[in-house]
């Protein structure tokens, strides 16, 4: 083996080893799907395909979990971040998304998931 291929070999081992996980991976492709108030927290488990990072209860016995990740490569040089959080009922039933990072859900499905409602056409403005 020549000396490049051996400099280029020692490379990539130092490179692949400067790469840091924190947090569980997470699919989040399906977060459409989930519906608050008929969703449960096993479905919202099962639907991201990892159990949350955090859970925040709260006094009411309602309670927040949090999924998130993070990758670094090359000490925090380049980086990927996703987190999604969700609020349940005491009785484990979702009831609204409370936050999210770098997750892609359309527009409609986001505004259900928050628990809002569609808000009407805006008529516009009469000059």
């Amino acid at each position: 083996m020549s000396i490049f291929c051996r400099f280029l070999l020692a490379s990539w081992v130092c490179v692949l080893s400067a790469c840091v996980s924190t947090g569980h991976s997470f699919n989040a492709s399906n977060i459409g799907q989930l519906i608050p108030g008929q969703s449960t927290y096993s479905d919202v488990a099962l639907n991201l395909g990892a159990p949350p990072e955090k859970v925040y209860r709260q006094v009411d016995g309602t309670y927040i979990a949090w999924w998130m990740h993070k990758t670094s490569f090359i000490n925090d040089g380049f980086y990927g971040r996703q987190s999604v959080a969700f609020e349940f009922t005491a009785g484990n039933h979702l009831l609204r998304m409370t936050d999210s990072t770098n997750i892609l859900v359309e527009p409609w499905a986001r505004t259900r998931l928050m628990g809002l409602k569609p808000s009407a056409a805006v008529p516009p403005a009469l000059f």
